[in-house]
């Protein structure tokens, strides 16, 4: 709030006082607030309050002619720079700022349409005496003396006004506690308030602390009113949970006899408290009644109150029993088996055994069923265990073993030899009897009333073998097999391994071998061949097959075969080059002598062909190869080597310049191209020498060194020679186009070139 105040009393009088007791100053210009519509010297008033919004006034000049001078005494290099001043900056701080931005701070007055604001603000209470705001000078470059006074303004700042406020309650966290009976459980808090102006209030709850809260979340509402009717209220629950779990009473361990094989049936009782719901139902596995397994069987139960709680789940044992030892069964007659072996027979029989609760009870013999009973006879004795080790009164039983098997023969299948020799042949032959009690017995073997073994030789022919075997309990066997010696080997062919042979001469070769054949029974027989041994092998690209049998006189042949190659493997030789270069010569391009032929000698299939290549005129180094091949793809070669020397050139001559410096021509004007071309030592001077002169553009090198031409001919000539310069001269005609580069070269007929360099002007 803004309030605008005028004071004219003592401020007026003290005022008039000092103008009436201090000499007259000539004021310039006024310098005023905007508080009132007046430019005066009582100052206006502010009114602050303490912790509210700051104010603003602003200051600004209006020019008084006081000085005599009309007009501002501001101008752009004549300012005035002022400060604010706080009598006191504790209670009210004072400071200048633009009047467009109050961010900004503004202290400078540059014109009299400037203006600047002071801003105030409240910082303590003022009390029954204002503060005062005035303005003092900083600077003054105007040379006049302003008048401050108008500027002057107080500050009151008063106390914030008093308010009331509600007041606070102070309620517990939400509350949890363990049901101690059917009802829930008591439960007590604390519920405090307490108001900045009243001080400690007492809250009103419900349910108040020390009720019984049943099972469940309750929720306890708060509130609280202060002297100036300002209220608060609030809520928290109180939850009251059953987690106690039931308490179990079970019986001790029970023991019981079985009744039969699944057991016995028992019955048990079993009980559970539980401190909110009293007596619960019990659970338990297995249940009471239920029929028991033989051996320790536990019973867990537990039980669960409305809540949910469970019991710990606890246990007992039932135990059931069985005392009572099985009934044996033996067989009432003596078991007889056939002996196996040496060591008698496996013998099995049937004993059996029954229990009133074990429907399988064990049952031990000695010797067991299954074991090798030896000849003879041997008691067996027996007794029957249950599973609760309850075992039967001993009983036993005879077990007679025999001997009445024949040895078995194994004879072998009848036989088929091949005769080794005139006497026939060898003969082995396994034959063997074994029994089943004295193992292996021995066999005897007649051809006739003769005896036989194995290894015997036996004549060509069929032969019948009868052989018998006895054991010690005078079992016999009997068997008999043929054993055929008959002639059906081949002779045993010897034929030379594969074999080459090297051709002497266009028809191949005379060659010659040996071959031999064996008989087991006929001993050594003729061999034939084809083509036989001594005859001509042709040359040939694959190998000849000799075939050889041979036949003894049972009839059966032998067969075999080898192979005879007739090759030409030797080159050529004695390769002589006909006419032509010489080696190591050197020749002027257009004097190389013409192309050689050459000669060979072959001395196997004959010389097929010789050929010469390599051979050139042109300049350079040169190798003739001659490659001589017979008529087996032999091949041998002979070379010579020759050099072809290039043409010399020499020039061009002035007034050409060479060394790759670019002559200047003016476009379209001619240009002398003078050179020697020489063949060795030995000038040419027929211009059939020389194969072309050619003017190709290229682009000007930059850098490259100019040189102007300083003679030049009239119109184009062809080429020719001057006799009596003893030169080549070609009269070349330049093309026009300033600015552009070309390159003249002359080539002759062996390759050799001379360039030159020009650039058109």
């Amino acid at each position: 709030m803004r309030t605008t105040l005028r004071s004219r009393l003592s401020l007026l009088f003290l005022s008039f006082a000092m103008v009436l007791a201090i000499p007259a100053v000539a004021l310039a210009d006024d310098v005023y607030n905007n508080l009132d519509n007046t430019i005066d010297v009582p100052a206006e008033s502010i009114t602050l309050t303490e912790g509210g919004t700051n104010d603003t006034a602003s200051v600004l000049i209006s020019p008084t002619n006081g000085d005599g001078k009309n007009g501002c005494n501001l101008t752009a290099d004549k300012i005035l720079q002022v400060k604010a001043n706080s009598s006191d900056a504790t209670k009210v701080k004072a400071s200048l700022v633009d009047p467009l931005n109050s961010s900004l701070a503004k202290d400078t007055f540059t014109s009299c349409s400037d203006s600047i604001k002071i801003k105030v603000e409240a910082l303590a209470v003022t009390g029954s005496t204002p503060v005062t705001i005035s303005l003092s000078q900083v600077q003054n470059t105007t040379g006049a003396t302003f008048n401050l006074a108008p500027a002057t303004f107080t500050v009151t700042v008063n106390a914030a006004p008093v308010t009331n406020t509600k007041p606070a309650l102070t309620l517990p966290a939400n509350i949890t506690k363990e049901a101690t009976g059917p009802s829930g459980a008591t439960v007590s808090y604390k519920a405090t308030a307490n108001d900045q102006q009243d001080g400690a209030l007492t809250p009103d709850c419900k349910p108040v602390s020390g009720s019984t809260f049943p099972v469940g979340t309750t929720t306890v509402n708060c509130s609280v009113t202060d002297s100036g009717n300002l209220s608060d209220s609030g809520s928290f629950n109180v939850t009251v949970q059953d987690t106690t779990s039931p308490v179990l009473t079970l019986p001790s361990d029970i023991t019981r006899e079985a009744t039969g094989p699944n057991g016995a049936a028992v019955n048990f009782t079993a009980s559970a408290n539980d401190a909110v719901d009293g007596n619960v139902n019990v659970n338990c596995t297995p249940d009471s009644g239920s029929q028991f397994a033989l051996g320790s069987t536990t019973v867990t139960c537990n039980a669960t109150d409305g809540s949910g709680n469970k019991a710990v789940a606890t246990t007992f044992d039932v135990i059931v029993k069985d005392t009572t030892a099985p009934t044996l069964t033996v067989p009432s007659a003596p078991v007889v088996v056939e002996a196996t072996g040496p060591n008698g027979a496996v013998a099995t029989y049937q004993v059996t055994a029954e229990d009133a609760v074990d429907s399988s009870p064990s049952i031990s013999c000695t010797p067991a069923t299954g074991n090798v009973f030896a000849l003879g006879t041997t008691p067996v004795t027996c007794t029957a265990k249950d599973g609760s080790g309850n075992t039967s009164a001993e009983k036993s039983f005879n077990v007679i073993v025999k001997d009445t098997t024949a040895p078995a023969l194994n004879m072998p299948e009848n036989k088929t030899a091949e005769a080794t020799g005139p006497n026939g042949a060898a003969v082995s032959f396994a034959r063997t009897a074994s029994d089943l009690v004295d193992g292996n017995v021995a066999v005897n073997c007649l051809v006739g009333n003769t005896a036989v073994n194995p290894g015997d030789t036996f004549a060509l022919g069929t032969t019948t073998v009868d052989c018998s075997a006895t054991d010690r309990a005078g079992n016999k066997a009997s068997d008999s097999f043929t054993v055929i010696v008959r002639d059906t080997t081949a002779p045993a062919l010897k034929l030379p391994a594969d074999f080459t042979e090297e051709a002497t001469g266009p028809n191949g070769n005379v060659v010659n071998y040996s071959t031999s054949a064996t008989d087991l029974v006929d001993g050594n027989v003729n061999v034939t061949c084809t083509p036989a041994s001594g005859d001509t092998f042709g040359i040939n690209t694959t190998a000849t097959t000799v075939n050889c049998s041979a036949t003894d006189k049972a009839g059966n042949t032998a067969r075999g075969s080898f192979r005879v190659t007739v090759k030409d493997t030797i080159a050529p030789n004695n390769i002589q080059f006909v006419g032509g270069p010489a080696d190591g010569a050197s020749y002027d391009f257009g004097d190389v002598p013409a192309q050689p032929t050459c000669t060979a000698v072959d001395g196997g299939s004959g010389l097929d062909s010789c050929v010469v290549s390599g051979y050139s005129t042109a300049v350079g180094n040169h190798t003739l190869t001659a490659t001589a091949t017979d008529k087996a793809g032999n091949k041998d070669t002979k070379t010579l080597s020759y050099t072809v020397k290039p043409y010399t050139f020499n020039g061009f001559y002035q007034p050409v310049d060479m060394g790759g410096v670019y002559n200047t021509v003016k476009g379209g004007s001619t240009v002398p191209l003078k050179f020697e071309l020489f063949k060795g030592a030995t000038e040419l001077t027929d211009t059939t020498a020389i194969k072309s002169l050619q003017a190709t553009k290229v682009t000007c090198q930059s850098g490259a060194t100019i040189d102007d031409i300083e003679t030049v001919a009239t119109g184009a000539t062809s080429l020719r020679y001057d006799a009596t310069g003893g030169q080549f001269i070609y009269n070349w005609k330049t093309p026009t186009g300033a600015g552009t580069c070309y390159k003249v070269t002359v080539t002759a007929q062996d390759g050799s070139t001379l360039s030159a360099f020009f650039k058109m002007k």
